[in-house]
């Protein structure tokens, strides 16, 4: 299968060897092989990116992108995240951590899954794991969040608290969320 792909200006001809199962690009070649996928991703061509990355029928990674499992099953399992499909997501986010254990994005992103699958207890897990790699602001809140979700107010409003104001969107949701769990904890 052959197709034209538009990526910074230049056309690729992409083709999918079926029997080899590994991608081609033919003519001007990419400095970062992932460059690709991640356009495709951007543009919201998921099947395509996912086309390029994933042999579908074998569920593995192809090729061109083995030398780097974790990025390529990250990838996969945002395209799988981005299409609402998160049972398929958090698998392949569990593919990517098990190629780089301390993969806090993969964590987060598995418990972002978790969250939409209204399981804020596997969310918290994962938040708390990733938190022994990163601290990041976005981890924080989201911890917050799957507290909150769990009726868990107190502790909730201790991880809201640390969302700084240099962090302007996620401060004012905490802050908000901090207003709302003590009103609730008030009637308590």
């Amino acid at each position: 299968m052959q197709k034209t792909l538009r990526i910074n200006n230049r056309s690729h001809h992409v083709n999918i060897e079926s029997d080899k199962k590994q991608l081609l690009i033919i003519g001007e070649e990419m400095s970062n092989p992932f460059d690709l996928p991640h356009e495709l991703i951007r543009q919201d061509k998921l099947d395509e990116a996912r086309e390029i990355l994933l042999d579908s029928l074998r569920m593995e990674i192809r090729e061109a992108y083995s030398h780097d499992l974790n990025h390529a099953w990250y990838l996969v399992g945002d395209i799988f995240y981005r299409e609402g499909d998160y049972t398929k997501a958090i698998n392949a986010f569990e593919a990517s951590i098990e190629k780089f254990p301390n993969d806090s994005a993969a964590m987060h992103a598995i418990a972002n899954c978790y969250s939409e699958l209204g399981k804020p207890d596997k969310s918290e897990e994962y938040l708390r794991n990733a938190m022994k790699f990163e601290e990041s602001p976005g981890i924080i809140f989201n911890l917050g969040n799957a507290l909150f979700d769990q009726e868990k107010y107190s502790e909730a409003i201790i991880f809201y608290r640390r969302i700084s104001e240099k962090d302007s969107s996620l401060f004012k949701s905490a802050q908000n969320n901090i207003k709302i769990s003590e009103e609730i904890l008030s009637k308590k």
